[in-house]
């Protein structure tokens, strides 16, 4: 087998503006990283061949986890909300990205969720309290609906 690298890990609370035809502004939010072997709960197998095939070693990963923000006329997206710091402060760095583009949770009219793992949807609340109340929520029935892993409620 190649070499192995070790990730990058991206400090979190950065944004970054992407570039795209029409009347949308689509903004990369970072929430932070989560190193892989501290969390066994994390369900693995799921690209573990493409890491491996990119000489990446499975027992020093890193991912990071992010939110992207779509500015339309007339309405703020916010597609997913990160993990919040439940699992250390390498992670629960949103709301300071979001801030660096200029927006706070209120400013939010629409929460696009991709499906219910924590790493997605945990950043929903701050400790006991309830983050982007002013907005419409968007997700899945299916995701809903089914049975949510283990993972999701961790």
């Amino acid at each position: 087998m190649g070499e192995t690298r070790r990730r990058i890990r991206a400090p979190g609370g950065r944004a970054r503006q992407i570039t795209v035809d029409g009347p949308a502004t689509v903004t990369a939010l970072c929430d932070g990283y989560l190193d892989l072997p501290r969390f066994p709960d994390v369900v693995r197998g799921i690209g573990d061949d493409l890491a491996i095939a990119d000489g990446q070693d499975l027992n020093d990963m890193s991912v990071s986890v992010n939110a992207f923000l779509l500015e339309l006329p007339g309405r703020l997206v916010l597609v997913d909300a990160g993990d919040s710091n439940r699992r250390g402060d390498s992670l629960g760095h949103l709301l300071p990205a979001l801030k660096a583009v200029g927006y706070d949770p209120e400013d939010i009219s629409d929460l696009l969720l991709t499906h219910l793992h924590g790493d997605h949807a945990a950043g929903l609340v701050k400790g006991d309290e309830a983050l982007f109340r002013r907005r419409r929520s968007w997700m899945n029935t299916r995701e809903f609906s089914g049975p949510v892993r283990a993972e999701a409620r961790t």
